[in-house]
């Protein structure tokens, strides 16, 4: 029988990840119209990707590794279920900014230009600024910054989980 990738058996674990932090998004921007709300409520979605990084990385290891799994052995695993959510969700991300909520990146102009503001930048500084960064924000560069940033903390919270999944092959001497 042939033994299949590591990344092949993150791809399954790495769909439903982005599955239900897309599921999630949507409902938070659903419910909540508030950008500043909506970025202390996305820290839940931390929270639900560590959970589901621990979910499958013990599957993983009690059913494929034997019930054994090494420090990186956990991290290889879960970097490979962040880089497929990282992918689709950046995916995702464009269609909803480009089909779903067409003002979402005008708002976060606005809130942008009035963080300048707050500041205390002078106004040909916020104007200078503004044209800078109207031209950045468009749907195809935030995904391709997403991937980027939901890789990041993929390898974040990855390092982190690993600690609770490794687990050493015991030595049965009594059988050898």
């Amino acid at each position: 029988m042939e033994e299949k990738s590591t990344f092949s058996l993150a791809m399954k674990p790495g769909l439903i990840l982005s599955a239900a932090y897309i599921a999630f998004s949507l409902v938070t921007w659903a419910l909540i119209a508030d950008l500043d709300t909506q970025k202390y409520v996305g820290w839940l979605g931390i929270v639900i990707i560590a959970f589901l990084f621990h979910y499958y990385t013990v599957e993983y290891r009690n059913t494929i590794k034997g019930g054994a799994l090494t420090y990186g052995e956990g991290f290889k695993f879960m970097f490979f279920i962040g880089l497929v959510y990282s992918v689709v969700y950046a995916a995702y991300y464009y269609i909803f900014l480009s089909y779903i909520d067409t003002e979402m990146l005008t708002r976060l102009l606005d809130v942008t230009e009035q963080q300048y503001y707050d500041q205390g930048l002078s106004e040909d500084a916020i104007e200078s600024a503004m044209s800078f960064v109207s031209k950045i924000f468009t749907p195809g560069l935030f995904s391709l910054v997403s991937i980027f940033g939901s890789l990041f903390s993929s390898v974040l919270i990855a390092l982190v989980i690993s600690i609770f999944t490794k687990k050493e092959a015991s030595l049965d001497f009594e059988n050898n």
